[in-house]
């Protein structure tokens, strides 16, 4: 009857110790110096305009025929780009012709 007693101790005894090894190792690492943390994107799409913008960009909603929204959309595939884009690049070229 000792024996299995002792058995049990010493399984107790050797499960025991290991959990100091684990934790010892997790108040180790917790020591060691922390690396800071990756940055983070936001999710979504990026603010449109943010690169080479020197002025905050703001709405503008402008009712057009259907079929120049059409031919927009069309010439915007062909240049890879947006509608958005090929309207500031009138827009650009217009104000330029007027002397804006």
């Amino acid at each position: 009857m000792a024996g299995k007693f002792k058995k049990s101790t010493s399984y107790f005894d050797v499960a025991a110790e290991k959990a100091e090894e684990r934790q010892q190792k997790i108040v180790e690492s917790a020591s060691e110096t922390q690396r800071p943390a990756p940055k983070v994107r936001k999710a979504g799409r990026p603010k449109k305009g943010t690169e080479g913008a020197s002025e905050r960009l703001v709405q503008l909603s402008v009712y057009v025929p259907e079929s120049y929204r059409k031919r927009l959309k069309q010439v915007a595939l062909e240049e890879d780009k947006s509608v958005s884009d090929i309207a500031r690049e009138l827009f650009d070229e217009y104000l330029a012709e007027k002397g804006f």
